[in-house]
Formats: structure tokens, C-alpha cells, sequence
């Protein structure tokens, strides 16, 4: 399964800082050893994002209402800022090993029905921050 997250980037190596949209920047897991590698025009450094391997990590029903960490990043140069859901697609995998719900969008609240379980399933006020 490939992994997309979309953020705006932060140069601190420019002077004044610059930022970058985030439609700019995807990262896909897997891609290769540096999964975003951005040269800058001002300063003409090039600045890199990783995923630290073994950090992805799915996101519990065990923990709900708490914030949980999705993925870790080795940044080098840059720092990720304004991160979105917003044209990403989740796979909502249900207990009980029922069918998952696949294209799940978090720009806004979900909601469906899960028939094996016999329950509505929900996910509600997502967020998503960069610490």
C-alpha cells in the first residue's frame, strides 16, 4: 500500500525562512532511500525529507480520542508545516476482521455501516499536526 502525505515545507537555511505550498509536496514511502529531495532557488541548497523506517504505524480505535503518531520524518534543511488530508485516501480496516472500507476521505467527518459487526462506524473531528 503506498502512503501519500501532503504538507507545505519551511526552509530554514534561507534568509528570510521560505515556505513552500503544499501541493508541492508528496511523499511516497518506498520510493527511495530520500522520499522528498527539494533544491531551493533562493539559496540553492538541497534539503531533504526521509520516513524513519519502522515508523509507520496505523492509527487504533484503542486510542481514540487521543492524538497518535502516523509516521516519523528525518528532515534535513526543512521542516514539514500545514499538513492536510486533503486529497488523500484511507482504508479503514474494521475489529473483528471484517471488510475494510477502502477511499475513506478525513477532510471532513466519515461515517458508514459496518454489517458483520452490525454497528455504524464513524471518525470523528479529524485532525492531523506536525510536533
Amino acid at each position: 500500500m503506498v502512503r501519500i502525505y501532503k504538507f507545505g515545507i519551511l526552509l530554514h537555511d534561507c534568509s528570510p525562512p521560505i515556505t513552500v505550498p503544499y501541493l508541492h509536496c508528496v511523499l511516497i514511502p518506498h520510493l527511495s532511500e530520500v522520499n522528498l529531495s527539494y533544491r531551493c532557488r533562493e539559496c540553492k541548497r538541497t534539503h531533504s525529507i526521509s520516513i524513519v523506517k519502522g515508523s509507520l504505524s496505523p492509527i487504533s480505535h484503542e486510542k481514540n480520542g487521543q492524538w497518535q503518531k502516523l509516521v516519523s520524518f528525518d528532515c534535513r534543511g526543512i521542516e514539514p508545516v500545514e499538513p492536510t488530508f486533503f486529497g488523500t485516501k484511507w482504508i479503514a480496516t474494521p475489529f473483528n476482521d471484517a471488510p475494510p472500507f477502502k477511499d475513506v476521505t478525513l477532510e471532513e467527518e466519515w461515517a458508514d455501516y459496518d454489517a458483520k459487526n452490525d454497528c455504524a462506524v464513524s471518525i470523528l473531528e479529524p485532525g492531523i499536526k506536525v510536533e
